[in-house]
């Protein structure tokens, strides 16, 4: 049996709040397309690109602190098999900050010197295959995306059972994979960022939360 003292708690809730403020402000101005549409948008999708993902790779170690904290805050009141929804969580956000390492590094350089539009098509279908190519790249792409559903539909479960804070709260990580089933441009779009709210909020709870123990018991 191990102490967690409120204060670590408290912290982690903080660093959770920043990691979902940062993640739902970066994906708002995040530019929806992985490639320029014109040459006209260039340099404003280089300077947004490059700039969102940085903050993406850097919010990143924030929301795994957070998330851990989260995750340890419910370790009392949820079943062994609550861990798995962490674990998938965890990697799902590593492979985000592979996806964002790749484009800060490579779009200055692919995108760099080019003056017509037959360069810009070629430089995007570069970009497009780097990202999705067969091999480690596709698996890549397609284990961050099994892992995410799975850490969310697991972690929505575990912490509805477990009632540490409000029971509709769990349900908002259903907020994220319900992208998937309306059409991106008039919904996704829009409800993707708000989705780390989800997050943002669970931080703020955590921060807050004034109960009268002053320890909380981590049971092994």
């Amino acid at each position: 049996m191990a102490i967690v003292s409120q204060g670590l708690l408290r912290t982690g809730g903080l660093i959770l709040l920043l990691a979902g403020l940062a993640n739902f402000i970066t994906h708002t101005l995040h530019l929806q397309e992985d490639t320029p549409l014109s040459l006209e948008q260039l340099p404003h999708f280089l300077d947004m690109a490059v700039g969102t993902h940085i903050a993406l790779f850097l919010a990143t170690p924030l929301m795994l602190i957070g998330l851990t904290t989260l995750f340890i805050r419910h370790a009392g009141a949820i079943a062994w098999w609550g861990w798995i929804g962490y674990v998938c969580l965890f990697f799902a956000f590593v492979i985000e900050s592979v996806h964002s390492v790749l484009q800060v590094y490579q779009y200055p350089v692919l995108f760099d010197g080019i003056t017509s539009e037959e360069q810009l098509a070629a430089a995007s279908d570069i970009a497009n295959r780097t990202l999705m190519a067969e091999g480690f790249p596709s698996l890549l792409q397609m284990a961050g995306g099994i892992m995410v559903l799975l850490g969310i539909v697991v972690t929505t479960i575990s912490f509805y059972r477990a009632g540490v804070f409000s029971k509709w709260l769990a349900l908002g990580f259903l907020i994220m994979p319900s992208t998937l089933f309306f059409p991106w441009e008039y919904y996704g779009r829009f409800v993707f960022p708000v989705s780390f709210l989800v997050y943002a909020v669970y931080g703020l709870l955590m921060l807050t939360d004034r109960r009268e123990t002053k320890n909380f018991t981590l049971s092994a």
